[in-house]
């Protein structure tokens, strides 16, 4: 059977299985405006007197871009990091020469903003993360320490590591989630694997608490390992390319996280 006598023989399921689709689509593109329309009308005063940046189309686009404005490179002080902006977009490219990194303690510290960019809580992070930048860019101690990353969850070509894992065990279970991730030498055993381990940010997301909460973790997180905190295992042999059922080298203990 030709793809003619196909069609002519099942058009009528052709069709139907395309209109689902279509009424699918059209239902999915109005709901996610409905949200940005509500979005910008809820908050149009505090657009007008704060400044506040109103709906963006593609946060993960806007994060891209904003990642050139942190550059850093005039402050770092003896860093070989190639990471020369404060902000990393995670990528499934770049998550490798992160980790490595960190296991090498180019960077001591990664504070990752694990977020969905249709979500009106991640839309609402905007100012706050950007200003959160900014004050530790006037930090050299910790600009010379740490890395703040940006981690879109709808981005199949981002899924590099835990990300799965984390939402099945319940570690990710809203958005935006914030998370630090650090690696303690001293913790290291004789012929073991170098081990990740990471906290979950649990406050209101304000800018204040977002930089006590890094400092804290950076005074506390570097010379040792208590015995409730939770460890992600990286394997340094990342797949070649992501796949459904493969999409990371990593493992994940179940949560027990104490803060």
């Amino acid at each position: 059977m030709n793809l003619l006598e196909f069609y002519f023989t099942h058009k009528t399921l052709i069709w139907r299985y395309f209109l689902v689709i279509v009424l699918f689509t059209l239902s999915a593109l109005i709901q996610q405006k409905i949200i940005e329309n509500n979005y910008n009308k809820s908050n149009e005063v505090l657009f007008e007197e704060t400044n506040k940046i109103p709906w963006i189309m593609d946060l993960q686009e806007y994060y891209e871009e904003f990642s050139l404005q942190t550059n850093i490179t005039q402050i770092l002080i003896n860093s070989s990091s190639q990471f020369t902006n404060l902000s990393i977009p995670i990528t499934y490219d770049n998550w490798p020469n992160i980790t490595s990194e960190i296991f090498e303690q180019k960077i001591k510290g990664l504070f990752i903003q694990f977020y969905s960019p249709h979500s009106i809580y991640c839309q609402a992070m905007v100012d706050v993360w950007k200003e959160l930048n900014y004050l530790i860019m006037n930090n050299t101690q910790l600009t010379n320490q740490i890395r703040l990353g940006t981690y879109a969850m709808n981005d199949r070509n981002s899924f590099v590591f835990a990300s799965r894992d984390m939402m099945r065990k319940h570690i990710i279970h809203s958005f935006p989630h914030l998370v630090f991730f650090w690696y303690s030498p001293k913790s290291r055993k004789e012929n073991e694997e170098p081990k990740l381990y990471f906290t979950s940010f649990k406050e209101e997301r304000t800018t204040e608490n977002l930089l006590q909460f890094i400092e804290e973790q950076v005074d506390k997180r570097f010379d040792k390992v208590e015995s409730n905190d939770t460890v992600v295992v990286v394997n340094e042999e990342p797949t070649t390319s992501p796949s459904n059922d493969d999409v990371t080298k990593v493992l994940i203990t179940e949560p027990t996280i104490s803060e």
